[in-house]
């Protein structure tokens, strides 16, 4: 097999196609992918810059928080002041009748939920109510829930007509989780 390469201006065109395969190829296989995996890494630096820069304004509020903190210990602490986890699901239970009555609302079942620790230092004790009652004085209630000298929560709303919609009382029914915090007892 005698064979040649082809010389003159067909020669150039031929080995200048090699070259610019050879060069496409080198680029595709081995710059192009660098550059890449160098973008990549060049965004990912930036946002750990962003994010540090975020976390030490962060930080520098901390003294004022702490000052803050410091000047209101009174208004911070809002936990049920109970003795035992009974007691606690009682507080909550009759700040709930409380709001209810005043709003006009109807209770219709209240149940006690378990007590969880939370953070290992608080207790969450709560109940379970079924609320009756024309819709702005349910509003009302979510409301005065949140503005209670004693902190409680409000959980799991769940809002729909009762069979008082039939009668034509146009009232609706409400069930809710509510719950408040409590110190959990020191460890002996």
């Amino acid at each position: 097999m005698n064979s040649t390469l082809p010389t003159g201006a067909r020669g150039h065109a031929l080995a200048l196609g090699l070259i610019f395969v050879v060069a496409a190829l080198a680029w595709l296989v081995g710059v192009a992918p660098l550059m890449a995996w160098h973008g990549a890494l060049s965004e990912e630096l930036a946002g750990k810059e962003r994010l540090a820069t975020r976390m030490s304004e962060i930080a520098a509020t901390l003294p004022q928080l702490q000052a803050e903190a410091a000047r209101a210990p009174a208004e911070r602490n809002r936990l049920l002041p109970a003795a035992n986890d009974a007691l606690a699901s009682a507080a909550v239970l009759e700040n709930v009748q409380a709001l209810a009555a005043s709003a006009g609302l109807t209770l219709i079942s209240a149940e006690a939920i378990p007590v969880e620790t939370v953070a290992a230092q608080y207790r969450r004790a709560g109940v379970r109510v079924l609320l009756s009652g024309d819709w702005p004085a349910l509003a009302a209630v979510l409301q005065a829930v949140d503005q209670q000298s004693v902190q409680l929560f409000a959980d799991d709303i769940q809002i729909g007509t009762g069979a008082a919609l039939i009668e034509k009382e146009r009232k609706m029914e409400m069930s809710v989780t509510v719950f408040g915090l409590r110190a959990a007892p020191a460890a002996p």
